[in-house]
């Protein structure tokens, strides 16, 4: 029997509560890893995050058990609890509302080169990411995957 497999990507951009700069150069290194961790714990592929002191960037697979909103929302509150215990001037820290990308990929059509013959929509969508990102991360580095081994939850 055939099957259909699916590759939803997301490139998400959270913003500081009134774009106030919250996250320092010594918080967001943490932030960006626990994000991640975040976004592992729902069962999501995490490819890229990273951001400067008032707003953050997420390249992550959606879930097949998780909806778009149930991702945005989880990521958000989690990780705005997560900050709040770390010290006391975190109290008013917020996360924004999210604002999302959505890029899809066929496997089955991918293995067989249909798709932008042999550029992937993970490729295109890290491609977008680095270009319109790139000025928000001058003197900073992004984290991906292979930077991540080790990270707790907290």
């Amino acid at each position: 029997m055939p099957q259909s497999l699916s590759k939803v990507i997301l490139h998400i951009i959270f913003s500081t509560k009134d774009r106030e700069p919250w996250l320092g150069l010594d918080l967001r290194p943490r932030m960006h890893a626990y994000l991640a961790t975040v976004c592992r714990d729902l069962g999501a592929e995490v490819v890229r995050v990273g951001g400067v002191a008032d707003h953050v960037h997420i390249v992550t697979t959606l879930p097949r058990t998780v909806s778009q909103a149930q991702l945005i929302e989880q990521i958000k509150k989690v990780s705005s609890k997560w900050i709040k215990t770390l010290d006391a001037r975190y109290r008013r820290f917020f996360l924004a509302a999210g604002i999302w990308c959505l890029f899809g990929e066929s496997e089955s059509a991918r293995y067989r080169g249909a798709i932008c013959r042999g550029a992937t929509q993970s490729t295109i969508a890290l491609a977008r990411f680095r270009r319109n990102t790139a000025s928000c991360y001058a003197g900073t580095a992004l984290i991906s995957t292979s930077d991540m081994s080790g990270i707790e939850n907290s």
